[in-house]
């Protein structure tokens, strides 16, 4: 009694995932259809083959784009069906096993494609920046492509857009505790940064450069000596930003091509770390905070330096390479087009924009992609 068998199957399979009775009653509907014989002509040999016209014998009608998908679809449902351990009466439960492929399988996995393609593509554009610009700032990338910031001037307006955002964020969280009674800052524990510093000024010293530590001694002691008392938590990180600022007017001058001899953006750079762990060690919540204002500021400058610098070597080498080339085989139109996409791909700018579109299409993919599998699945 195969078809008792073969039902009682179904109906345990589709209980079992807790189906009802309507829903019971289609799979086994659908089950007496696929078992009917087909019916032939009462002429056989009229069935059996197509009849013959002046214009030549028909052809059998080739399948679609659409039915190829759906055939594929049906046999990854199927693989996916035997993958994940379904018993016999579980997989005659499953009505349309290419529904699982197009929901749950095939757009997650485009999606993540195009990601990791942009996430590539972001991280090469960071890698054509200044050697000392990525040592100061090595979460560039990784913050640039998750807050979606291109190294671009339109990118530098929104990263510093996003820094004052965070900024105004820590204010705030400061401000209630400070109000709520929080300790101050001790001097000492800012002072305690500048030893590598020092340290670093001492070994310069031996090699027969200027001594510098006097200098610093002396900042030291007039800093500890003015903020006697301790320093409120909001004064604190005011002093903090200035070091911040005046460091980076170092730096940024240092990849522009001046020269920096002197230890000055060095124990900026020191004292605002002091006055930043000192501060969250008082308020831990706000240390996620400055993480996020410090790589924003990373990726500000960034997005300044390959904005107005231009990598122009790289920029003219790519757009005359791919100019040249397309220009030979096609004319004037795809010559244009090849210089633009040469001079994208070779910038720290079009590389990173076209990460961060990557990304985007990443986002939206798996629903487009979800939609129209969907779509020629009910085309059925």
């Amino acid at each position: 009694m195969p078809r008792e068998d073969d039902i009682r199957r179904i109906v345990s399979g589709a209980r079992a995932k807790g189906l009802g009775d309507d829903q019971i009653r289609a799979l086994v509907a659908r089950y007496d259809e696929r078992q009917q014989p087909t019916q032939l002509p009462a002429d056989a040999t009229a069935g059996m083959m197509p009849q013959s016209t002046m214009a030549g014998d028909p052809q059998p009608a080739e399948p679609t784009t659409g039915d190829n998908i759906r055939d594929v679809l049906k046999w990854g449902g199927n693989v996916i069906a035997g993958m994940t351990g379904m018993g016999s009466a579980g997989r005659e439960a499953v009505e349309n096993p290419a529904y699982t492929l197009a929901t749950a399988v095939g757009p997650p996995a485009a999606g993540k494609v195009f990601t990791a393609a942009g996430k590539g593509a972001y991280k090469g554009g960071v890698a054509l920046l200044p050697r000392t610009l990525k040592q100061q700032h090595p979460n560039m990338a990784q913050t640039g492509f998750r807050e979606g910031i291109s190294l671009t001037r339109r990118g530098a307006k929104k990263a510093a857009r996003l820094t004052s955002e965070s900024r105004a964020q820590a204010d705030d969280m400061l401000a209630v505790a400070e109000q709520g009674g929080a300790a101050p800052v001790q001097p000492r524990r800012v002072v305690q940064s500048l030893r590598p510093v020092r340290d670093k000024m001492k070994n310069q010293a031996a090699l027969g450069l200027p001594d510098e530590t006097p200098a610093l001694a002396q900042r030291a002691a007039t800093f500890a000596k003015r903020n006697k008392g301790g320093l409120p938590l909001t004064k604190a990180q005011t002093l903090k930003r200035e070091a911040q600022d005046l460091a980076e007017t170092a730096y940024k001058a240092r990849d522009r091509g001046a020269t920096i001899n002197s230890m000055e953006a060095l124990t900026n750079e020191a004292q605002a770390r002091g006055l930043r762990e000192g501060i969250e060690e008082i308020v831990p919540t706000v240390g996620p905070v400055n993480a996020r204002t410090r790589s924003l500021m990373g990726v500000a400058r960034g997005a300044e330096h390959a904005s107005e610098t231009g990598h122009i070597l790289s920029r003219l080498g790519g757009a005359a390479g791919t100019g040249a080339v397309l220009g030979s085989v096609g004319g004037l139109l795809p010559a244009v087009g090849g210089a633009a996409a040469g001079s994208m791909l070779t910038t720290p700018g079009g590389l990173t924009a076209l990460g961060v579109g990557l990304k985007g299409a990443g986002h939206y993919t798996p629903q487009m992609l979800r939609a129209a599998l969907l779509g020629l699945l009910a085309q059925e």
